[in-house]
């Protein structure tokens, strides 16, 4: 799980999406002073794409964008990450994903 990083919240919701259909979004708090959401619909929204087995692009797109805006602002850390999403990431997810990740 290592390599997984910013994506280990990702595949745990992809696991209960498959799993638990309609099970509400993770929720996570939102940093004092961020701007930023929570990544929490985020994580939820790329689980549950992830889990039906269709296109995630739309849904990693906009995970990126909310860890982006996370890093940017120094919230990260408050979700036990310290850097953006490494180049490695993404790739160990998506064969996650290819491996039939949701059980579904």
């Amino acid at each position: 799980m290592d390599e997984l990083g910013w994506f280990e919240l990702p595949v745990y919701a992809t696991l209960r999406a498959g799993c638990c259909p309609g099970a509400p979004p993770i929720e996570l708090p939102q940093v004092l002073g961020s701007t930023c959401a929570p990544p929490g619909d985020a994580i939820h929204a790329l689980g549950v794409a992830t889990a039906e087995g269709g296109d995630v692009t739309a849904a990693i797109r906009a995970y990126r964008k909310n860890v982006s805006c996370l890093v940017e602002t120094g919230s990260s850390l408050a979700y036990g990450q310290r850097g953006p999403i490494d180049p490695a990431e993404e790739p160990a997810f998506r064969a996650f994903a290819g491996r039939g990740g949701g059980g579904r």
